[in-house]
């Protein structure tokens, strides 16, 4: 039989007769000889020293976060200018559609006027054509002189 003084809050071991027990901060209880080392690891308050010394101190903390804000700005420049290259390729394109429209409408305007002459012209020939078929009705109507 080992006795031991619970150190921590609460501490689950085997007592004597080998059944889990649960035991609680400044108890003394008898521990099963085949549980002791797992009860005397585990049964230890850690030293207040090295749990403060390992505890990040404010200026840690602040450091951490401004590393941690002065990446997410650097991250964030990146994106911005991505964004205002993607702006630009985006207003070039813009501009170099609207030339290929407007170059296209050229084309379209001056084909309309070509159909316009051509339609001028074959309304003028027509006219003419017109005017020169009642001649030859005319013509073709009168007697022919006798000889």
């Amino acid at each position: 039989m080992a006795a031991r003084t619970i150190k921590l809050g609460s501490v689950v071991y085997t007592d004597v007769t080998g059944r889990p027990t649960a035991g609680y901060l400044g108890e003394d209880v008898d521990v099963h000889e085949d549980d002791l080392e797992r009860f005397d690891r585990l049964n230890v308050v850690p030293d207040v020293v090295e749990v403060a010394a390992a505890a990040p101190t404010q200026t840690d903390i602040d450091e951490a976060v401004r590393a941690a804000v002065e990446a997410k700005d650097a991250e964030l420049a990146e994106a911005r200018e991505a964004i205002i290259a993607d702006a630009a390729q985006l207003e070039a394109v813009k501009v170099a559609a609207r030339a290929a429209i407007d170059e296209e409408v050229a084309k379209v305007n001056a084909a309309k006027e070509e159909l316009a002459r051509e339609r001028e012209a074959f309304e003028a020939e027509k006219a003419a054509a017109a005017q020169a078929e009642p001649e030859k009705k005319t013509a073709a109507r009168a007697p022919k002189a006798q000889s």
